[in-house]
């Protein structure tokens, strides 16, 4: 997130002292005894790296510095959705953060792929960045004020994480890095909409502080967008006696992927 400092000041402009409870909200699991914060998962025993596109022979350092960056700001969104959950008990943190460890995780194939370490401390709020341990402690502290200072805070880190990932694939021309940022710009997409819609729903209207008007405009405008999911290459099902199964299979993660296999049948009795 490279304009650290100015997203402080805007988001003061933001702040709304409304203390109301929101109507679009859903409540997570009822027995939240374990808390999200001690489930979020940073080890790589279960990592699927089986997704890189075409990945370049070698990697320059601008595009080794992006990968870097974005590592510890995924994980940013994703400390920062666990810790409100965690507060505030709303579903769409918990869903979000989910999405973050997802995208911290594309990030980390591409790291491994070209022996880049990883950046990325194991503890909660934790960054090696020091702009980015900066922003995480101002983002906690205005976004603790109200579940709508939060749902603000939501939108905005997924306004700043568009506007990089805009500008990083204008930078490289390594189809495995605008592969998997395209798919972490289609997840933000998807999350603005759900941050946006929901502070809507209760009266407040989100302005984007570093994408375009317009370019949110389009985003708010469309559906949901499915990223980078695929069919997967159907396997053989269990067929029925007349024959007919499905089959069963996972997209990469360039969402390639085909529908299921054919069922062998069973013999009628």
């Amino acid at each position: 997130m490279k304009k650290v400092f100015s997203f402080s000041i805007a988001f003061i402009a933001l702040t709304i002292g409304m203390s109301v409870l929101l109507i679009g909200c859903e409540k997570g699991d009822g027995d939240n005894t374990d808390s999200a914060l001690k489930n979020a998962s940073m080890g790589i025993d279960d990592l699927n790296c089986n997704c890189l596109v075409n990945p370049a022979a070698t990697i320059t350092q601008e595009e080794e510095d992006m990968l870097v960056y974005m590592r510890e700001e995924e994980k940013l969104a994703r400390d920062v959705y666990l810790t409100f959950f965690d507060k505030y008990d709303l579903a769409v943190f918990n869903n979000i953060s989910k999405a973050e460890q997802r995208h911290m995780d594309r990030v980390l194939c591409l790291l491994i792929h070209y022996g880049i370490e990883d950046p990325a401390s194991t503890e909660i709020g934790v960054f090696n960045i020091p702009e980015l341990q900066e922003l995480y402690d101002n983002l906690i502290a205005q976004g603790s004020a109200s579940q709508e200072d939060a749902l603000t805070v939501g939108a905005t880190i997924e306004d700043v994480d568009i506007f990089d990932l805009d500008e990083y694939v204008t930078q490289t021309s390594n189809e495995a890095i605008l592969t998997i940022f395209g798919h972490l710009n289609c997840g933000s997409r998807n999350h603005m909409r759900a941050f946006s819609g929901l502070l809507a729903d209760n009266g407040i209207t989100y302005t984007p502080q570093f994408i375009t008007q317009d370019a949110y405009d389009v985003i708010m405008a469309a559906s949901h967008e499915k990223c980078g999911k695929g069919n997967g290459n159907g396997g053989d099902g269990k067929g029925n006696r007349n024959g007919n199964g499905k089959g069963n299979g996972k997209g990469n993660c360039a969402g390639n992927g085909n529908g299921g296999g054919n069922g062998n049948g069973g013999n009628r009795p």
